[in-house]
């Protein structure tokens, strides 16, 4: 299980990344930017206690606008037993040339529907994607996750996915 794993990489390379690279500039370390804006497409597998019980289809759209080196998206995923979450949460993204890595944190609704219970409504998501980006900016990555409700509810026995996703750019190109 990936627990929290990956958001405690967010908070930490987020906050270096922001100290480092965002908080001398006008504005401070929050500033409003312009960013690409893109429509992620991903689906795989949904693990729980380490076995593949179902699959998910993920829609995830980044807004276009940065603050600092984070970039808010809204998401919606639904699982082939009817699970579905949807929540809004940030991502910060490096690119190594086309090589590209990206972590997000996001709080949702959860809605069962005959998938897992995971113990109260409200669950958070953490993600890591590693992928490539092509020459028209269009990503290929693999995703995996981990949620759960950080002890809000009773339980908490929180679930992961492997999936792969592809990103697409909309509208303009934005120049970074």
């Amino acid at each position: 299980m990936l627990d929290p794993v990956i958001a405690a990489l967010f908070f930490i390379v987020g906050m270096f990344d922001m100290s480092a690279n965002y908080c001398g500039q006008p504005g401070g370390c929050l500033a409003y930017d312009d960013a690409q804006s893109r429509l992620g497409v991903s689906a795989g597998q949904v693990i729980f206690d380490d076995v593949n019980i179902d699959q998910e289809a993920y829609l995830r759209y980044e807004l276009g606008q940065m603050r600092g080196p984070f970039q808010p998206y809204l998401g919606l995923s639904a699982t082939m037993d009817g699970a579905v979450w949807a929540g809004v949460g940030s991502t910060w993204t490096h690119q190594f040339d086309r090589v590209y890595v990206q972590l997000a944190l996001g709080a949702g609704l959860y809605v069962p529907n005959g998938g897992v219970d995971l113990g109260h409504t409200v669950e958070f998501r953490s993600e890591a994607e590693i992928g490539y980006q092509f020459d028209n900016g269009v990503r290929m990555g693999l995703m995996v996750d981990h949620r759960s409700n950080a002890g809000l509810g009773d339980i908490n026995p929180g679930l992961e996915t492997v999936q792969v996703r592809v990103t697409v750019p909309l509208g303009r190109k934005v120049a970074r």
